[in-house]
């Protein structure tokens, strides 16, 4: 097929949020189209202490997680997402190299002490008749885990949660999607996070 004006879009990103604890880091971002997704951290000296490579099939939505890093200690990273059939635009001079790559450098500092985990805020919901979206902001990284159910027939007594269901990322900022639920009806659900120094946190 031709080369379309969307299909040879150079490639844009948005701006990283970065966030550290003792010895976790984790980097997440957007780009405009479909690109892998990498991660490599160095120490001060210009050592590479560590590298994720995922999304080999391509990804609008990234988060990288690099852990057993020092507490208190400076790093360097360089993220990475590369248009995903950039070899075939180059090569047909479609596209440069500069354009098929997103590439951001920058510094954190992993913590000095342990934080309890929290919420910074109530999560917020937005309903729709057979889906809700949950977000919350912790004040650290962590994995999101909601498990979700029915009430009783008469929306009175508790029952097991039937349903679980996370967004697999290591963040600080979550929006996790309840699908497949059935219109007019009461739900209940418990949100769980644990972050990657094994400090954990739930709540209905």
């Amino acid at each position: 097929a031709d080369p379309t004006a969307d299909n040879v879009s150079p490639m844009a990103g948005t701006d990283l949020n970065v966030q550290a604890t003792i010895t976790t880091a984790s980097a997440s971002w957007f780009t405009n189209r479909l690109a892998d997704t990498q991660m490599l951290v160095s120490d001060s000296a210009g050592n590479q202490v560590a590298t994720v490579e995922l999304d080999t099939e391509g990804s609008l939505v990234h988060a990288a997680t690099v852990s057993g890093l020092m507490a208190a200690t400076e790093y360097g990273y360089v993220v990475t997402s590369r248009l995903i059939g950039a070899e075939q635009l180059i090569a047909q001079g479609f596209l440069t190299e500069e354009q098929v790559t997103f590439v951001k450098t920058g510094t954190f500092r992993t913590s000095d002490t342990r934080q309890p985990l929290r919420l910074l805020a109530p999560p917020a919901q937005v309903v729709s008749p057979e889906a809700a979206v949950v977000h919350f902001e912790l004040n650290q990284i962590a994995l999101a885990t909601i498990a979700y159910g029915l009430l009783s027939a008469d929306n009175t007594e508790l029952v097991p949660y039937q349903f679980s269901t996370s967004t697999g990322d290591i963040l600080n900022e979550h929006s996790v999607t309840l699908s497949d639920l059935t219109p007019a009806t009461r739900y209940r659900y418990r949100l769980s996070v644990v972050t990657p120094d094994g400090d954990s946190l739930s709540t209905d």
